[in-house]
Order: C-alpha cells, then structure tokens, then sequence
C-alpha cells in the first residue's frame, strides 16, 4: 500500500467513525425528546383528567377558605356550646365524686357502729350487763338511720338523672333495712 492509499483508508475510517457519533448523538437527541413529551404528555393528561372531573385543587382550596370564613361566625355558638358542655361534664363529674364519697363515708361509719356494737356485745354478754347493751344499740341504731338519710339526701343532690337518683335511693334504703335487720338480730 502505497502513502496515498493509506491516507484515504485513515480518513475513510475518520468518516466512518464522525457519521457513527453523529448518529449517536442524534439517536440520544431523539430518546431524550421523546422522554420528554411522553412525561409531558403524561403529566397534561392527568391534570386535565382531574379538572374534567371537578376535582380542580384551585377552586377546592378556595372553597376551604371560604368555608372557614364563613364558619367563623358560627364558630362562636359551637365554642359557646363546647365550653357549656364541658362545664356541664366536670358538674357531673363533681357531683359524682361527692355521691362516692358520701357513700363511702357512710360505709366506713356503719362498719365502725357494727365493730363498736360487736365489741359492747361481747363485753355486756360477758359482763351479764343486757340493759346497756339495749340502750346502746337504740342510739346506735337511730344515729345510723340519720346517717343514711343523709347519705341519701347527699345522693339525691348529686344524682344528675333519674336513673343515679333511683340506684341512690335503692342503695339508701338497703342501708336503712341493713340497720333495721341488725338491730332486729341484736336484740
């Protein structure tokens, strides 16, 4: 091969290999054009498929603020009924708490006439003493009476509906008839 010959091969392979870059970068140029549209597409086909339905972000994020203007004015009455029904929960709550512990103040009482009355019991019947007993349990008796009638006033003040105010007075009337059946056993 002479000089000249070689030449034109090495440009002839320059050639070749300039055109297979242009094609290249042709070929990179369209698939990144091509991307592009696609997502484009892609991107307008979903925004209009949203609007076409009637589900425009724009006009829904209007319409939140106008409804929270418009609640505005009548946020006032709910607040106002808000604060009323928790001021009502908390009265309830307390009144609750002061049946219980009336309740349970009578209880403590009782146990401590019973205990009291048990041990005058065992010393009168050890000591042969009957009438002092009598005595002791009849005062015993009447006071426990005034204690439940005020544990059920206290329970008819605090009960909140009919149905606390009727349990209450059930609950008082089975420490009345408890008190009237001890004192019948005793005596």
């Amino acid at each position: 091969m002479s000089p000249e010959a070689r030449k034109r091969d090495a440009r002839a392979l320059a050639a070749r290999h300039r055109l297979a870059l242009r094609h290249r970068a042709r070929r990179i140029r369209r698939s990144v054009a091509a991307v592009t549209v696609a997502v484009f597409l892609v991107a307008f086909v979903g925004i209009y498929v949203q609007l076409a339905s009637g589900h425009d972000p724009a006009l829904s994020a209007s319409e939140k603020r106008a409804a929270l203007h418009t609640s505005t004015g009548t946020s006032g009455t709910t607040s106002t009924q808000a604060t009323e029904s928790a001021a009502a929960k908390t009265a309830a709550e307390k009144r609750a708490a002061a049946k219980r512990a009336a309740e349970n103040k009578a209880r403590r009482e009782k146990e401590a006439r019973e205990s009291e009355a048990s041990s005058e019991a065992a010393t009168t019947s050890s000591s042969g003493s009957s009438g002092s007993s009598e005595a002791s349990e009849s005062s015993s008796s009447s006071s426990e009476g005034s204690s439940s009638s005020g544990s059920s006033a206290s329970g008819s003040e605090s009960s909140s509906s009919s149905s606390e105010s009727s349990s209450s007075s059930s609950s008082s009337s089975g420490e009345s008839s408890g008190s009237s059946s001890v004192t019948t056993s005793q005596s």
